[in-house]
């Protein structure tokens, strides 16, 4: 068998690839925020809802990776499956959101 023959066209640029990787998780997270808004029970929240709540907090510039990793190993024993895909209590995540923000405030004041 022989190999395939070059393309015409040059590689894109690592620049270029670059700035594709960054893009698409923005596109793929938004489109499964919008899908999340039709599958969820009252109450509770998908990974994709609650990153989105997360982003829009005016401290969450301050949380740092430790804080990250701990929220997520928090959150982590109340997740379950309803077979579409995971989700959260809602209140649960407000509550443990609410501890890493104010850790995080005190810590930076």
């Amino acid at each position: 068998m022989s190999p395939l023959p070059p393309s015409p066209q040059s590689p894109p640029s690592s620049k270029a690839l670059s700035e594709e990787r960054t893009k698409a998780p923005k596109v793929i997270l938004d489109r499964l925020l919008a899908l999340s808004n039709d599958l969820v029970i009252e109450g509770e929240v998908t990974p994709v809802q609650a990153w989105n709540r997360m982003q829009r907090e005016p401290l969450f510039g301050r949380l740092r990776l430790g804080d990250l990793r701990s929220l997520a190993n928090q959150l982590l024993e109340t997740v379950k499956c309803h077979g579409y895909g995971a989700v959260l209590r809602g209140d649960v995540f407000e509550h443990v959101l609410r501890q890493a923000l104010a850790a995080a405030e005190s810590r930076n004041a």
